[in-house]
């Protein structure tokens, strides 16, 4: 048993590992978070399986390299084999060594986390999504459906889980039950966590956790009424204004300055994940063609195979740019609903424009913005140039609805993700 002093000083001399699958959008707000956690005095480690040692060194934090493995394996594979790729040993040696009080896992990383569970290491997990545990009276994070009070979705979450399901028995029959999903199911059985404290089929459809403390890094008034549970953490948006970048970019930020005294600047940012439909993008080009008063940034993320003509001086493509240093000179961003972008206008207070990629869950992002009107959504398979142009006139308006809700918005991400709101969070957990 721990001394008291050790609860009384916990958020001084609590070491931390947090671990994360490296994703952009993850791997930066964990980096974020680590920062934000240095600051209330905890010994920060980082750690990932895939990727992301290069970006957290660059942002001062101390960083190790776990053994990456695979989501699927070769039917030949023996159980035993795959198990023991997932790097369960270098994790515990990592855990002694570097004397870890608490674990703080991105809730995508099952094979770890079973192995933490196993173990009986304290951990929580850590979750870019607002919750996903299935709530009959509300739509899935996959789905675009607008919330209505009162309504039953069970009609959607059977959709979902038998969509999902079909998608297993392939994987499954392909992979001759060496897929993700029956290897996790093995595992799970193999060290005694009972099916009731896990749910597979859902969104995200590998597993997910009834019991385990979830920290979630999304702004909680922007979700939907009655999707949180007494294991839900919300920390909001853990944005670290001062990052240090990586990559450069041609982009002359005070010539932006200028030029935003007198035009409106209009970011438009493609996903960094590949993949999705970019037609729209053709017509959100030819809408601000139309309009040489506005300003335009527009950014590829190298994944677009867009064929772009020749475009006027107040339309400018780079392949990245600093988001969310050029957000702060934004009047109105144009995006596909990605849980990051959002919140990042809603740091700065910027009007969207969703056209949602409809992968993963954007879709249900994109419900969200509409549902507490801090912007306009839009099918990327409906849109038309005339309708953006609508929009994106509405949006600049300063007396548009929207600015106001951004604002209240702007105020609860502020409260929630103060830095005493984050010390009570983790202090409650390694109590």
């Amino acid at each position: 048993m721990r001394p008291i002093w050790r609860y009384i000083y916990l958020h001084i001399v609590a070491n931390l590992l947090i671990i994360t699958t490296g994703l952009t959008g993850m791997l930066k707000a964990s980096c974020d978070l680590s920062h934000r956690l240095q600051q209330l005095g905890h010994t920060v480690l980082c750690a990932s399986p895939f990727r992301g040692g290069d970006y957290a060194r660059h942002q001062g934090l101390d960083f190790v390299e776990l053994p990456s493995y695979k989501m699927h394996y070769k039917p030949w594979t023996s159980r035993r084999r795959i198990i023991k790729s997932w790097g369960h040993d270098q994790l515990d040696r990592l855990l002694h060594v570097r004397q870890i009080d608490l674990v703080i896992i991105d809730q995508e990383l099952h094979e770890l986390i079973l192995y933490l569970i196993s173990s009986q290491h304290r951990c929580v997990l850590l979750s870019q999504w607002f919750p996903v545990w299935p709530q009959m009276h509300l739509p899935p994070l996959t789905s675009d459906s607008r919330y209505k009070p009162s309504h039953d979705y069970t009609a959607e979450w059977t959709k979902l889980y038998a969509q999902n399901k079909r998608n297993t028995l392939k994987k499954s029959i392909r992979h001759l039950a060496k897929n993700r999903q029956s290897n996790l199911r093995y595992y799970a059985d193999l060290i005694g966590v009972p099916s009731s404290d896990y749910l597979q089929g859902a969104w995200p459809s590998a597993m997910i956790y009834r019991h385990l403390p979830t920290l979630h890094l999304t702004i909680s008034s922007l979700d939907l009424p009655g999707n949180t549970r007494s294991t839900d953490h919300h920390i909001g948006a853990q944005i670290r204004y001062d990052r240090q970048e990586m990559r450069s970019t041609g982009l002359d930020l005070e010539a932006l300055k200028v030029i935003a005294q007198e035009k409106p600047i209009i970011m438009c940012t493609l996903s960094s994940m590949p993949g999705g439909n970019q037609e729209h993008l053709q017509y959100v080009i030819e809408a601000v063609r139309r309009h040489p008063e506005w300003h335009m940034i527009m950014t590829m993320s190298g994944h677009s195979t867009l064929v772009i003509d020749s475009l006027p001086s107040h339309i400018q493509t780079y392949d990245w740019v600093d988001q969310l240093s050029l957000l702060a000179h934004t009047s109105v961003s144009i995006h596909h609903g990605g849980i990051h972008t959002i919140q990042e206008c809603v740091h700065h207070q910027v009007p969207m424009l969703v056209i949602s990629g409809g992968r993963h869950d954007q879709p249900g992002c994109a419900a969200r913005v509409a549902h507490h009107s801090i912007g306009v959504t839009l099918s990327a398979d409906s849109s038309s140039a005339d309708q953006i142009e609508v929009h994106l006139q509405e949006l600049l308006r300063t007396d548009h609805p929207c600015r106001r809700a951004l604002e209240t918005h702007h105020q609860a991400y502020q409260r929630e993700s103060h830095i005493d709101a984050l010390r009570q969070h983790i202090d409650a957990l390694l109590a």
